[in-house]
């Protein structure tokens, strides 16, 4: 029953107050959920800090939001947009600061629908890890405001990559986590935590708020104020699916958890309901005051908005199952659903979100990250776009810390690389976010009466290494100074957007196999079509190639290159042709660029393919007692490689022809890597192990257990080192092995340079995410080489001093190291990173201003090769249609000595 009270007036006696008290809260109770009435007339944004200056930007290229404007002008002041205009059409008063766009891009500024910034502060300490309650697997009235730690070093780095708003969500280990809240990144000018939240809904009492004065907070030019007794949205979490097993649950358990508490919430409206309607005829005009207490349950008050239409859900949903369940919830009590999240099998049922009270809810997704458990093992890269085919809106979003949100833009690149169309791929993570929780009146456009939240762009937003140049938040600048990302290889920052690569028939193949897919009888990835044992590639415009010496560069059109019997065997023109077996297929590649086939170096590919999954994973091993005079044998990557994984076939097919994985281990040392080919289907496969031992692997962190301390574990390293008790460690000991070394901790790298100084037989390899930058020139004249990421953000305190680079530092670790001359590779920390690889190494390089291509390559081939004495892959080429250093290419076919498949 709807009820709406009109005028509301004040008490007289304390039976009237009580009577009024009871009018108001039927009165905000059934009142709408929304923008407040008047906001459209606003003067001036109720976040503008005074005395914040004009800013007049100067023809830019705009998105809107919803299209693309050439040429404009944008007058930011009040916290507003005042107006776009065209170009120099406008007359700055001279109090305005002015900056010259020049035609870059201006967008609005980004939001990340989910991210756990704050609640999952960085560094991440136990003392600080907020984001799941353990107490029950139901706690919707827990907020995840009430958890956000002012001091998550990721909240300004996160802001510097143009992400000016987020939604606050708790964690997905409960079926109903708790409420989640929308909140602007930008400088509290010191103001409270609590004031980042936008527009906070009635049920948040804000500081200096009395009983139901609120509007008594906000100037009417504001146009914030509810006369109307409305609310903003609230937004509650939901999470159905793998993670509540911590409560020992299976989906049934989760399923009733829902229905049991909606019904509860069902039963809380019609208590209310029916006490509004007493109250509102009379009935109660009399009543004993113990009977004028509105009906409620904090508990569950916020699922009672649910069911009113004015709590937005936010659903963190994998499974085409879950999908379907939790859809028939919805109908069951009817409610609308916002958004599923993660949602990595909605391509495969759009049907099913279609049939959501309301319209389909929205999936808010990842563009590349998959397979890191059961639920995300049949997603696809071409799910951005197959859910725009169905009428469902995509969203990317971070997951922070799972990604790193200071690269949201990026994620949104890649969608687009895989067929989502430019304009998209920019709402996905503007516009689109802004509509879904319910802010598009404020926040997601470049248009006038909209929050002066804007970023400007070196490049066009989705060419790989876009970076901030200025970053507004209500009209007011955030950083003094932010440092570009350097060009791309070829010297260029494009100012026009990269083309989606050429996957129309693996889209169409995807689209039209869901039952295939669903029980796994096709693959919902670019894979290889076709195997031929010798291949002549015409038309080539760029080649890099390595013999015995570095990598160089052939460049020039029509040229021609033969692969046969296993390996290149010609390259130049025309007359390579000469020496092309009969029998070879040929391909005219259009200008194609080959490249020696990557390296991907880290993580746990071909040894896991599910990791969350003992049985689809070699497992860990269990820590040694590293005091032991017999400790136990070695645990061997090349005993427990498993060809075919998802990850594996990923990477093969973007360029990554060899890996070197070594099976994780706890404790201090325990194991020994191989290397060999990602596109192999068994050990027995000729070539499929390219060395059996490359090196042996330890690590210096705190032990879970806390056996060790970091100063026992270096003592136990250099007694091994000088009393071995295997055959590894002897090999190590005699420089007859690589011993490579992890750690994160800066002063354990010094202690290893100090071990290298004393041992200088042992062949050392530093594997780290540390602040190596103030000990660069001591790892040089130690020749220590090191395996580093191409990108990292924020996880333990060992972290923090690191550089993080553009836009907040104008130096990396990677371009410091570079300057001191330490021999670098690069490596991976999750298994389905090798997929992206060859991007995310560009974009490193151009964040340390490093534009030969051929550097570039050598981070993932021929160094690695050096610093860990693999033998020389010279055989391995992968050939792409287009420049591989930027999106829009796409891999044609990967030769190796096993043949050279080609894809479509």
């Amino acid at each position: 029953m709807l009820y709406v009270w009109g005028r509301i007036r004040p008490a007289k006696s304390p039976f009237s107050a009580r009577l009024h008290e009871a009018r108001s809260q039927c009165h905000f109770a059934n009142a709408p959920a929304g923008p407040p009435p008047a906001f459209s007339k606003r003067t001036v944004n109720d976040r503008f800090v005074p005395g914040t200056p004009a800013t007049l930007i100067r023809n830019a290229t705009v998105f809107t939001g919803d299209t693309i404007l050439h040429e404009r002008d944008v007058l930011l002041d009040q916290g507003l947009i005042q107006s776009v205009s065209s170009a120099f059409e406008h007359r700055a008063s001279p109090d305005t600061v002015e900056i010259q766009a020049a035609g870059a891009w201006l967008t609005p500024g980004l939001i990340d629908m989910h991210t756990h910034l704050g609640v999952l502060s960085m560094p991440l300490l136990p003392s600080h890890a907020d984001a799941n309650s353990q107490m029950s697997p139901i706690r919707p009235m827990l907020r995840s405001i009430d958890a956000f730690n002012e001091h998550d070093l990721s909240v300004r780095r996160t802001l510097s990559g143009g992400v000016t708003s987020a939604l606050v969500l708790p964690g997905s280990l409960n079926n109903i986590g708790g409420q989640a809240y929308p909140v602007k990144l930008g400088s509290l000018h010191d103001r409270p935590p609590s004031s980042r939240v936008i527009d906070p809904p009635r049920s948040m009492v804000m500081n200096g708020e009395a009983g139901h004065a609120r509007d008594d907070l906000y100037p009417p030019n504001t146009g914030m104020q509810r006369p109307d007794g409305s609310t903003s949205f609230r937004q509650i979490k939901m999470a159905c699916g793998e993670n509540a097993r911590k409560y020992h649950l299976v989906r049934m358990d989760e399923a009733w958890n829902f229905r049991s508490m909606l019904e509860r919430a069902q039963k809380l409206r019609a208590r209310q309901d029916d006490f509004c309607a007493r109250l509102a005829t009379g009935q109660l005009d009399y009543a004993p005051p113990s009977e004028l207490h509105f009906p409620n349950e904090q508990e569950i008050d916020v699922l009672v908005d649910v069911l009113r239409g004015r709590t937005k859900v936010q659903t963190h949903c994998y499974t085409m199952n879950d999908l379907d369940a939790f859809v028939r919830h919805a109908n069951e009590f009817q409610f609308p659903i916002a958004a599923f999240h993660h949602a990595h099998e909605t391509y495969l049922v759009p049907s099913v979100l279609h049939g959501a009270p309301g319209g389909a809810p929205a999936a808010a997704i990842f563009s590349t990250n998959a397979n890191y458990k059961y639920e995300s093992y049949f997603g696809t890269p071409f799910q951005p776009e197959l859910l725009r085919s169905h009428n469902i809106t995509p969203i990317i979003k971070s997951d922070h810390p799972v990604l790193d949100s200071r690269r949201l833009l990026n994620q949104a690149a890649q969608a687009h690389h895989f067929g989502l169309h430019e304009l998209d791929a920019l709402r996905a993570v503007t516009s689109a976010p802004a509509h879904v929780v319910g802010l598009a009146h404020r926040l997601g456009h470049v248009q006038p009466g909209m929050d002066a939240d804007v970023v400007l762009w070196d490049r066009h937003p989705l060419q790989l290494g876009a970076t901030p140049t200025h970053v507004f938040v209500d009209g007011r600048s955030e950083f003094e100074v932010l440092h570009s990302s350097g060009p791309a290889p070829d010297g260029t920052k494009p100012q026009q957007a990269p083309p989606s690569a050429k996957f129309h028939d693996d889209m169409a193949r995807v689209r039209n196999a869901s039952e295939a897919i669903a029980d796994q009888r096709v693959l919902a990835f670019p894979t290889p079509v076709k195997h031929v044992p010798a291949m002549v590639l015409h038309n080539l415009s760029h080649v890099y190639l390595r013999t015995d010496g570095p990598l160089r560069l052939h460049h020039g059109q029509g040229r021609v290159l033969v692969f046969a019997q296993g390996q290149v065997r010609c390259f130049g023109d025309e007359s390579c042709l000469a020496s092309a077996p009969a029998h070879a297929h040929h391909m005219d590649t259009q200008g194609g660029v080959v490249l020696p086939g990557l390296i991907s170096y880290g993580a746990t590919l071909g040894l896991s393919d599910i990791p969350s999954e003992a049985s689809a994973s070699n497992g860990e091993e269990k820590a040694q007692d590293e005091r032991s005079d017999l400790p136990r044998p070695m645990s061997r990557a090349v005993d427990g490689l498993v060809f075919g994984g998802h990850d594996l076939l990923r990477a093969h097919a973007s360029g990554v022809s060899t890996v070197v994985s070594a099976p994780p281990f706890e404790g201090l040392y325990g194991s020994v890597s191989a290397h060999f080919d990602s596109g192999a289907s068994s050990v027995l496969d000729k070539m499929s192990v390219r060395a059996s031992s490359v090196a042996l692997h330890a690590k210096l962190a705190p032990s879970e257990d806390g056996r060790f301390a970091l100063s026992t574990q270096v003592a136990l390293l250099r007694a091994q080192l000088n009393h071995p008790k295997t055959p590894e460690w002897e090999q190590v000991a005699s420089g007859r092995l690589p011993l490579i070394v992890a750690t994160d901790y800066e002063h354990m790298a010094a202690q290893m340079i100090l071990l290298k100084r004393a041992m200088p037989q042992v062949r050392l390899v530093l594997d780290s995410a540390a602040p190596l930058h103030r000990i660069a020139a001591e790892l040089a004249e130690a020749d220590i080489p090191v395996l580093l990421p191409n990108q990292v953000w924020m996880f333990g305190w060992e972290r923090c001093d690191r550089l993080a680079g553009p836009p907040v530092s104008a130096e990396t670790e990677l371009g410091v190291l570079l300057q001191h001359g330490v021999r670098v590779g690069v490596r991976i920390d999750e298994a389905w990173e090798a997929s992206n690889l060859l991007w995310e190494t560009t974009w490193a390089a151009q964040d340390a201003h490093v534009t030969d291509a051929a550097t570039i390559l050598s981070w993932l081939t021929t160094n690695l090769e050096d610093i860990l004495q693999l033998p020389a892959s010279s055989s391995d080429v992968v050939v792409y249609d287009s420049n591989p250093f930027a999106y829009g290419a796409k891999v044609l076919g990967v030769g190796t000595p096993r043949g050279f498949e080609l894809f479509p």
